[in-house]
């Protein structure tokens, strides 16, 4: 399955915090261990994963992660 250039593009184009959220989400990070890592609130890194997968248009976690792990091939 191949990632689509509107996929690709949002994969590259998001804020900068999110880039760290999407790399995170890709090495299995829960939010919790997210919130930790950059310092955040467990709700603040919640919201942000909830902003990823809608802008990738991805279902889950594992869909953003695996549309992140494509577009950076």
């Amino acid at each position: 399955h191949r990632v689509d250039r509107r996929q690709r593009k949002m994969c590259i184009e998001t804020a900068p915090g999110e880039r760290e959220v999407r790399a995170l989400i890709a090495e299995g990070a829960t939010n919790s261990q997210i919130a930790a890592r950059l310092v955040i609130t467990q709700d603040t890194a919640k919201s942000h994963v909830k902003r990823i997968l809608r802008k990738l248009g991805a279902g889950n976690r594992v869909e953003a992660a695996a549309m992140y792990l494509r577009a950076r091939s």
